[in-house]
C-alpha cells in the first residue's frame, strides 16, 4: 500500500509537471521581426587604403584629381579638397565605404578617364598595371654590375 500510494504520488507530480508549463508548438514557423536585420555595407577596398598627394588621390597606377566625393557607412557623402581632409575623413566614426561615380581619374600617360563604377575603375587598374615594363632587367643590371667589379677586383689582386 505504500508503494501504491509513493506511486499514485510520483504520477501526480508527472502529472503536474507537464500539464504546468506551456508547450511552444512546432508547427507554427518562429515570427520574423524586421527590426532584427542585421546591416550589411559594401565596403570598396579600393577606397580604404588611399594613398594621397597635394593634387591627386593615387590608387595604384591612377590618379585621382582633387576635389573627390566618398560615401559614408550612413549612406551620407563627404568631399576632400586636399591630403588632410583625406586623413581627416578616414578617422572618422562614419568610415568612408565607396567613391561616389561618377568621377574622372587620370591615367599613367594623363589620358582622362570617367569612371561610372566600381567595375571601370577596376578595368582602368588592369589596363594601367598590365602595360609591360621597357626594361625589365633595368633592376638587375646594377648588380650584375656589382658582381662584375668584385670579381675583377678579387681576381687582380691575388
Amino acid at each position: 500500500m505504500n508503494v501504491l500510494k509513493s506511486f499514485g504520488l510520483f504520477i501526480v507530480l508527472i502529472a503536474a509537471f507537464f500539464t504546468s508549463c506551456e508547450k511552444d508548438s512546432m508547427d507554427e514557423p518562429a515570427q520574423y521581426n524586421p527590426d532584427n536585420q542585421v546591416d550589411v555595407i559594401e565596403v570598396n577596398p579600393l577606397a580604404r587604403n588611399l594613398t594621397a598627394s597635394s593634387d591627386f588621390i593615387i590608387i595604384d597606377c591612377i590618379r585621382i584629381p582633387y576635389p573627390v566625393d566618398f560615401l559614408q557607412a550612413s549612406g551620407s557623402t563627404i568631399t576632400v579638397n586636399n591630403e588632410a581632409e583625406l586623413d581627416a575623413a578616414t578617422m572618422l566614426a562614419d568610415s568612408i565605404v565607396d567613391f561616389v561615380y561618377p568621377f574622372d581619374v587620370l591615367d599613367d600617360d594623363d589620358n582622362e578617364i570617367t569612371i561610372s563604377k566600381v567595375d571601370d575603375l577596376g578595368t582602368a587598374l588592369i589596363n594601367c598595371a598590365s602595360v609591360p615594363d621597357p626594361n625589365p632587367c633595368a633592376y638587375t643590371d646594377a648588380h650584375v654590375l656589382l658582381f662584375y667589379n668584385a670579381f675583377n677586383i678579387f681576381t687582380i689582386n691575388q
